[in-house]
């Protein structure tokens, strides 16, 4: 299991915002830095209220993380999808969040997503994390009431943030996405 960084608080009133993502398939273990795009910057602070728990619908919920294949397009803050999708759905997914360490001055949500062995194949060279909060997206420019997920997140290849690899399919792929607000 990977490890996070442990990050050094200080009680001020500035606000950090960043984001790690972790995936692990089999002796293959990723950890970088994503990129917020337009849509998530926009959309943070509604979402902070979301709830936590188990979600083994997929389909229906509010939120689902993507894998994809491309890895020779950067992000940048009008980034809204993946490049080149893989559109099955993680097996199982969590979310934990809102909690608070006061010690800390910081509140993380965690969104969880496994595929089982032999679901999913192919090379990863990104992924995202897609939300809809408070009954829609907020694209760059206005509200869309789509009440359909948007991509807030992207963690790829062609941004140096990991190598693409070859998922291996005799392993479970997990993927956990952390969104840290911390007052720095």
């Amino acid at each position: 299991m990977l490890e996070i960084d442990k990050f050094e608080y200080a009680d001020t009133t500035e606000l950090k915002l960043f984001g790690e993502v972790k995936i692990e398939n089999g002796d293959t273990k990723i950890k970088g830095r994503n990129h917020w795009v337009g849509t998530g910057l926009e959309t943070l602070a509604a979402f902070i209220g979301s709830t936590s728990g188990a979600s083994v619908n997929t389909a229906t919920s509010n939120w689902y993380i993507l894998l994809g294949t491309n890895t020779t397009t950067a992000t940048n803050v009008t980034t809204s999808a993946l490049v080149n999708p893989i559109l099955t759905q993680p097996n199982y997914k969590f979310i934990m969040g809102n909690y608070y360490s006061g010690s800390t001055n910081a509140v993380t949500i965690e969104y969880t997503a496994v595929w089982f062995p032999g679901t999913v194949s192919g090379t990863i060279g990104e992924t995202g994390l897609y939300l809809t909060l408070n009954g829609g997206t907020y694209p760059a420019g206005g509200f869309s009431a789509c009440n359909c997920p948007g991509m807030v997140s992207r963690l790829s290849a062609a941004d140096n943030s990991f190598t693409a690899f070859a998922i291996n399919t005799n392993s479970a792929l997990n993927v956990v996405w952390y969104i840290n607000l911390v007052y720095a």
